[in-house]
């Protein structure tokens, strides 16, 4: 039987990493959720305001306006959390390629049409973008229904309420050299229509996809799998080790 060496766990390691790497250039990782038909934010329109900052689970926050029922005891809006909300069901993870303009019915925004026993399409979009020197980025949004874009965790855009296509433009402030974050979060509440789209119009910059989200759970998979990796080797040198001495 052939003798694994450290060089091979390490190239093993590094193998797991890659394979564990976020999705393609360009494109966006989305988790999809379902909001029940019978979720008393189906069909509550009017406008409502969210914080410049996500809540401490990672989730936009309702400040006033139209009165959310999907609310944690911090204000979260509970759209994008099944751990939270009985209402929402996670069915999966996918990736959108920027630019996109696409229907957002259930499940996964494949289907034709929405409301009734399908639910309502909700998604998380998450990624990263770098910039190489200091520079504003603009973007434009659009949905039906609400939508969210936070860019390194404050809020970019924001189209909240139950309307048709509507779509925004947003500058930022100038980013620093180097990488940032971008989560958009989207629901669809009402039976007529269900788009998001998104695009950046700064030049030469692309995005990749981040970790699937999950509501209050900061950690990436990536550095789980690495932990998970590092751990093996440390075993595997210890086991080397042990097997030396005896001889």
């Amino acid at each position: 039987m052939k003798k694994l060496t450290v060089l091979t766990i390490l190239t093993i390691a590094g193998s797991m990493l890659i394979a564990a790497a976020p999705c393609s250039a360009d494109a966006l990782t989305v988790s999809y959720f379902t909001m029940n038909s019978s979720d008393p934010d189906v069909g509550n329109g009017g406008d409502y305001t969210v914080a410049t900052t996500l809540g401490p689970n990672g989730l936009p926050v309702w400040t006033g306006g139209q009165q959310l029922n999907d609310l944690n005891g911090s204000n979260e809006i509970e759209w994008w959390a099944p751990s939270f909300d009985s209402f929402i069901t996670a069915t999966g993870t996918g990736s959108l390629t920027v630019p996109f303009d696409v229907s957002m019915y259930t499940p996964n925004g494949t289907g034709s049409s929405d409301g009734g026993t399908n639910g309502f399409q909700a998604a998380v979009l998450t990624g990263n973008f770098s910039v190489t020197s200091p520079e504003q980025v603009t973007f434009d949004l659009g949905s039906d229904d609400d939508s969210f874009l936070y860019v390194d965790g404050s809020l970019v855009a924001a189209i909240p309420g139950i309307h048709g296509d509507s779509s925004t433009s947003y500058t930022t402030s100038q980013l620093g050299v180097g990488d940032h974050s971008l989560v958009l979060f989207y629901t669809d509440r009402e039976p007529v229509g269900a788009e998001l789209s998104l695009s950046i119009e700064t030049q030469g910059l692309g995005v990749t996809g981040g970790d699937p989200f999950t509501a209050g759970t900061p950690e990436p998979g990536t550095l789980l799998l690495l932990g998970s990796g590092m751990l093996a080797l440390g075993r595997f040198t210890r086991r080397k080790l042990a097997t030396s001495a005896k001889n």
